[in-house]
């Protein structure tokens, strides 16, 4: 990495993990955030930490440091169900980024609990 590495970094990226909305493959993310310099990618798919081990592997490899993250749907009862008009209820979308190994436990533990 160039001494000049602007300090910008993806935090919230979805990758082919995130089904229907991500495209990316984690290898030639991680080959572009190189070619630009940055120092850190996240990777935040939906309801899904399934990416992150490959992400972590890829990019310690390159010497990029990882964020792992997820982004979480929230709804205002414990099951989306449909709507009279058969629409599902509206759901917010929470990005979660881990900050240590104990965060990335916690994502995990709340990812297989959804």
């Amino acid at each position: 990495m160039s001494s000049s590495a602007p300090e910008f970094s993806h935090l919230h990226v979805h990758s082919e993990y995130s089904i229907l909305d991500g495209a990316n493959q984690i290898g030639p993310m991680i080959d572009r955030a190189c070619e630009c310099g940055m120092q850190h990618v996240g990777l935040t798919d939906h309801g899904t930490m399934a990416g992150t081990l490959e992400l972590y592997r890829k990019a310690t490899g390159a010497g990029i440091k990882p964020v792992m993250g997820m982004e979480a749907y929230l709804t205002q009862d414990q099951k989306v169900r449909a709507l009279e008009d058969g629409k599902r209820s509206e759901t917010t979308h929470l990005t979660l980024l881990a900050q240590d190994n104990v965060g990335w436990q916690n994502l995990m533990s709340l990812s297989s609990q959804a």
